[in-house]
């Protein structure tokens, strides 16, 4: 499921972003990348998940903008979008 946020009204952009939230894995990578950022390898051990289950709901939470990837080298470290997304959890 793509979802392309920026051209659609508010209640469009909660519903996605409520989508995201609503499975527990997800929650799960979220509360990881509240203490700091972390590859996937990081948050695959961490939650002792495949490392393309991790993948794919890492994009959805991308795609909603709850959180963003910067290459580090051969890795990509994920982060919170901002502070917010905390208290979203």
């Amino acid at each position: 499921m793509s979802i392309n946020l920026i051209p659609h009204p508010k209640p469009v952009l909660s519903a996605a972003i409520a989508h995201a939230l609503a499975h527990p894995i997800r929650v799960e990578i979220l509360t990881v990348l509240r203490k700091g950022a972390a590859s996937v390898s990081d948050i695959t051990e961490q939650l002792g998940r495949p490392q393309a289950n991790i993948s794919q709901h890492l994009a959805v939470l991308r795609e909603v903008n709850l959180v963003d990837a910067a290459r580090e080298g051969m890795s990509v470290l994920y982060c919170l979008h901002s502070d917010k997304v905390s208290d979203l959890l």
